[in-house]
């Protein structure tokens, strides 16, 4: 009776096991999956709420010097957007917050880069891989570049290598800690991480919130002026402009539209929009542009 009551016991505990793993073994939830193809990756960097800056990265163009606020304007305010709005010290303890949305985006690219390395490419999906790959890139490389406009000190080669830059987090691995590098270090990755997307992407995109060849040499001329790097500058600002140079006649839109320029018109090389944004200061019901640079 004893032997029966123990044979009884273990194939209990043996159903148990097995009824554990099938649970442990189902995903909660879609995005605890692990991406094993190239469209995988690919849906990753279409996530057009986080890659393409409606996640609400907006601390830059908040305290920006485009637009100026009257003094009732200025007093409708809540504390945060007062200090954004005058670049007071702002307290970074809580999140969400516009470092962390610019990581966001960097640990995304991460994901797909360190995919890349395992998912390999073939005479069926070079184009694909080359495209995830290289967007992936771009992305790293535009997320460090506007986190260095925004929290970092204008580039100057002379202190640059002593200058803080971004923590530059170049894996999906949380495990490693985060430190940050020097102004230089970040600019050199930024440009690295370019010019390697630039090989990969193609001439343009198939959708405007995708990278491209010639938004990727846009975005490094636009690097290289940060670093009054000039002739390097005119060279990437040409080699976009061969792939894609169309303008907008003027003439044809009207100024009493609220919206006078529609989102994906001609001129975009790559969409990046503020569609939630964390700071109300321009905002068009506070904001006010100045006659002259109007005129």
């Amino acid at each position: 009776m004893k032997n029966i009551t123990i044979w009884v016991c273990i194939i209990i505990y043996s159903f148990t096991l097995c009824s554990c793993k099938k649970y442990l073994d189902a995903k909660p939830n879609k995005s605890l999956e692990i991406p094993s193809s190239v469209s995988d990756l690919q849906a990753l960097l279409d996530d057009e709420f986080y890659m393409n800056g409606q996640n609400g990265v907006s601390f830059g163009e908040a305290s920006a010097d485009n637009y100026y606020l009257q003094d009732d304007s200025y007093g409708q305010l809540d504390q945060q957007n007062r200090d954004t709005y005058i670049w007071n010290n702002k307290n970074y303890s809580n999140f969400p917050n516009d470092w962390a949305y610019l990581y966001n985006v960097v640990n995304v690219a991460n994901v797909v880069l360190d995919n890349t390395n395992t998912i390999q490419a073939n005479a069926q999906n070079q184009s694909a891989w080359n495209n995830a790959k290289g967007s992936a890139l771009f992305f790293r490389a535009y997320s460090f570049l506007q986190g260095a406009f925004i929290f970092c000190k204008a580039y100057d080669e002379r202190t640059a290598g002593q200058d803080y830059g971004m923590a530059l987090r170049l894996t999906s691995d949380f495990n490693l800690p985060s430190t940050r590098s020097n102004l230089n270090d970040t600019y050199n990755r930024i440009v690295e991480d370019l010019k390697g997307a630039i090989v990969l992407l193609p001439d343009l995109p198939i959708y405007d919130f995708r990278p491209s060849k010639a938004s990727a040499y846009a975005l490094l001329a636009r690097t290289y002026l940060s670093m009054s790097s000039y002739d390097s500058c005119l060279k990437y600002a040409n080699l976009s402009l061969q792939i894609k140079s169309d303008l907008m006649d003027y003439n044809t839109l009207s100024v009493n539209d609220d919206y006078p320029f529609t989102r994906f018109n001609e001129e975009v090389l790559f969409d990046n929009v503020i569609a939630q944004a964390n700071y109300f200061a321009f905002d068009p019901y506070y904001a006010r542009i100045d006659s002259v640079l109007y005129n």
